[in-house]
């Protein structure tokens, strides 16, 4: 009953729901855009994920079992505020307010920082393309780490990453108006090796013993109207060093995620989405480790779906629907148009002037074909 009104307390509160915090600025739920915050714009969002099953006992003969059927469920709350810090760079902080283990007794309340450094809006191809380097971290503020059903979280003091964002717009001047594609390719290293990870049932600690790390990728394509955005995106996590066998997220995975963008404003935007499990939940658990799917039917790896709700809120600079690209393109086409406009007059006043000179000529050869034939008659 408590894990009940603790979910519902927070479904009330969140007004601003979404997802697990990879992409902090509240773009997209997972992938990251290439442009940057214009210089002195801030952005405020909450939100959460969400997955919820009521589990089934698969061995009513075992009592042995410390696992219950019960409702098990995951839930993450985020905030984080972003700035446009100069032009090509920004940078966004983060909080995971509230995370279940489902593991211990207790929820971290709070849970990790995030901090996050974007370098992007470097465009090409006439401002068809641009792209960003992203360089990301995550800070053990928690007091427990590698929980159940979410990627992992080490207990490191520090874990980092890197990443390379690619964003094409099919408009290049007014880019959020039409069809706009994203890539990611990242590296993360959760530097765990000598921290505490899993705890036996004898109270002894197992530490890590190598520094996992993975590559992250990400896809995602918008299609836009004049209030909702769709949006689908695909993303995996694809470990090239896996963690020690007590890890719980030792798998890769891969997941699907529809959602909808609801643009109440230029300043406030409503997001609901769900991520949709593609990768195969069939991990080979040890016989000693505590795992709940060995006596329930709950996942083995990462949960199967999980619902993302979201605000987000826009300060300071007001977003402007005509970039300043736009308006310096424009400008530049106002000033080719006057010289066209200019060079024809020119050309105009030259023709002009050829013409009066021609009929100059004209009534000058006029003149001397009459003189010659009064000289003819007399």
């Amino acid at each position: 009953m408590k894990r009940y009104l603790i979910g519902i307390c927070f479904l009330l509160i969140a007004n601003s729901l979404w997802a697990q915090m990879t992409n902090s600025y509240g773009t997209f739920i997972h992938t990251y855009d290439a442009r940057t915050f214009n210089p002195g714009k801030i952005g405020i969002y909450n939100n959460l994920n969400f997955y919820s099953k009521v589990s089934e006992l698969i061995d009513a003969d075992n009592p042995s079992s410390d696992f219950r059927a019960n409702n098990y469920w995951t839930v993450g709350d985020n905030f984080s505020v972003s700035y446009g810090i100069m032009e090509h760079f920004d940078a966004s902080l983060g909080i995971r307010i509230y995370q279940d283990t489902n593991v211990k007794e207790d929820n971290n309340l709070p849970d990790d920082l995030f901090l996050t450094l974007r370098g992007g809006s470097f465009s090409f191809s006439n401002n068809h393309f641009h792209q960003a380097a992203i360089v990301s971290f995550r800070f053990a503020t928690a007091k427990y780490h590698n929980y159940l059903w979410s990627e992992f979280s080490s207990d490191a003091a520090l874990e980092y990453g890197i990443k390379w964002a690619l964003s094409y717009y099919s408009d290049n001047y007014l880019m959020e108006k039409k069809f706009n594609l994203h890539f990611n390719l990242g590296y993360w290293n959760h530097n765990e090796k000598g921290t505490d990870l899993y705890e036996l049932a004898n109270g002894d600690q197992l530490s890590g013993s190598v520094n996992s790390s993975s590559l992250d990728l990400a896809l995602a394509a918008v299609f836009p109207t004049r209030n909702f955005d769709f949006r689908f995106e695909l993303t995996g996590m694809y470990y090239l060093t896996s963690p020690d066998s007590f890890v719980y997220a030792r798998d890769s995975y891969t997941y699907f995620t529809p959602s909808i963008k609801y643009k109440a404003s230029s300043r406030i935007s409503l997001d609901f989405g769900a991520d949709f499990r593609l990768s195969p939940d069939n991990r080979k658990i040890p016989s000693w480790m505590h795992h709940p799917s060995k006596h329930l039917n709950l996942p083995k790896t990462y949960v199967p779906w999980k619902l993302n709700f979201g605000v987000s809120l826009a300060f300071g600079k007001k977003a402007e629907e005509v970039s300043v690209q736009y308006k310096r393109s424009k400008d530049k086409e106002k000033a080719e148009l006057l010289n066209k406009v200019h060079d024809e007059e020119q050309k105009s006043k030259n023709k002009q002037e050829e013409i009066i000179n021609l009929r100059k000529v004209g009534d000058q050869v006029e003149k001397d074909i009459e003189e010659l034939r009064n000289k003819l008659e007399d």
